[in-house]
């Protein structure tokens, strides 16, 4: 037996460092990113693209169209010619801008307000306008023919992505899928699932929500108790981004380094893009009823594809 001075000398336990009850294991955070503010002000230099008047001009007469083609379809859903039809009034310039940061051997998957998208990348009016008659044929696009019909039921389209960038991935292309989406979409279990596959997989892949923060008439605070969107790609061990979409400048250049980064070996995978939709979610909703108007962010406003314009010109 020790004798009592050497027990003395023993370490005292109860004087050992102790790790924290609780220790951090990870860190993120949700960038907002713009180039221009709600009245077309620059807030900060805008992307390169932005210098050739060229392309600018290319862009708006895009957005015109897309708004064009919007206004023309909506007349004839009202006098009986179209049996159905989304609006996208508002929503031009995220179309546009992903359209126009994809390269030609991409692959897009609309969700059904994307037409800007789908006309820059080379679909027709007619094949637009003879989907949403009813005639099938208008899917069989002769130009964009690897890109995917219109997708009409909310969601479904995400894991077809996934399987699209797999493909991508196993033959060794150099080429990335682009996945539109609203809001609403990502309530959808296929787009958790799709998110999940494309993180663990690390697939050449990007998700574009256009958040315009209303589902039919369910606002987005109700949808989720998420401060953004944009985290749910979190969970997925993805690279996100979260900005205004509808001040074109950042779409177009903030996807197309998501697309080079893709290209280049890297992994991005999901963007949400702010905006707000000016008609309602379906041609019989009445927007004004749904929106709240002292929430001066959900103002219905027209007029950005204005402000474009004279920054274009």
């Amino acid at each position: 037996m020790p004798s009592a001075e050497k027990i003395l000398e023993l370490p005292d336990i109860t004087q050992a460092a102790l790790e924290p009850a609780a220790a951090t294991v990870a860190r993120f955070e949700i960038r907002y990113s713009r180039f221009v503010d709600p009245k077309g002000n620059a807030v900060r230099p805008l992307p390169d693209f932005a210098a050739d008047r060229a392309e600018l001009v290319a862009l708006y007469r895009a957005m015109v169209l897309a708004r064009a083609f919007d206004a023309k379809a909506v007349a004839l859903q009202r006098t009986g010619r179209l049996g159905t039809f989304p609006s996208a009034l508002g929503q031009e310039a995220v179309g546009v801008g992903l359209g126009a940061a994809m390269r030609k051997d991409d692959v897009f998957l609309p969700s059904f307000r994307e037409h800007g998208a789908q006309l820059w990348r080379g679909v027709s009016l007619v094949e637009l306008f003879l989907f949403w008659g009813g005639d099938e044929r208008g899917s069989d696009f002769a130009v964009a023919r690897e890109d995917f019909p219109i997708c009409v039921p909310v969601a479904t389209h995400a894991p077809h992505a996934v399987g699209v960038a797999l493909a991508f991935k196993l033959r060794h292309q150099q080429r990335v899928a682009v996945c539109a989406f609203g809001d609403g979409a990502t309530s959808k279990g296929d787009v958790a699932e799709a998110l999940n596959m494309a993180g663990v997989w690390r697939l050449p892949l990007v998700f574009v929500i256009n958040n315009n923060r209303w589902a039919i008439s369910v606002p987005v605070t109700q949808q989720t108790a998420a401060e953004t969107l944009a985290q749910k790609a979190i969970a997925a061990g993805a690279c996100l981004g979260n900005g205004a979409g509808h001040r074109f400048a950042h779409c177009d250049d903030i996807i197309a380094v998501d697309l080079l980064t893709f290209n280049a070996g890297g992994d991005r995978l999901l963007r949400q893009s702010l905006g707000r939709r000016l008609l309602g979610d379906r041609h019989r909703d009445r927007p004004m009823v749904v929106v709240d108007d002292k929430d001066e962010r959900q103002t219905p406003d027209a007029r950005h594809v204005e402000r474009f314009g004279n920054i274009a010109f």
